[in-house]
């Protein structure tokens, strides 16, 4: 499998993945879909890095900040 294959693989099962985590988090599963959407976000910056899609980035990192807002307790 070429790199850019597994990088389209992660880029797949990140965007699924923030989909499931969006549905746990309005579900009422705070924690469990907050680290889904932190683990998601770290699946898809390997894609944006390689197409330097610098505002996808900026994106994550700000769902980043506000899951370990969350994680934190703060």
């Amino acid at each position: 499998m070429t790199l850019d294959r597994k990088i389209n693989l992660l880029r797949m099962t990140g965007s699924i993945g923030l989909c499931s985590a969006y549905l746990l988090i309005t579900s009422g599963f705070l924690i469990p879909g907050v680290l889904l959407n932190t683990a998601c976000q770290f699946a898809l910056m390997p894609y944006s890095i390689r197409h330097k899609a610098w505002d996808f980035l900026a994106v994550s990192g700000f769902f980043l900040a506000a899951n370990l807002r969350v994680l934190l307790g703060t």
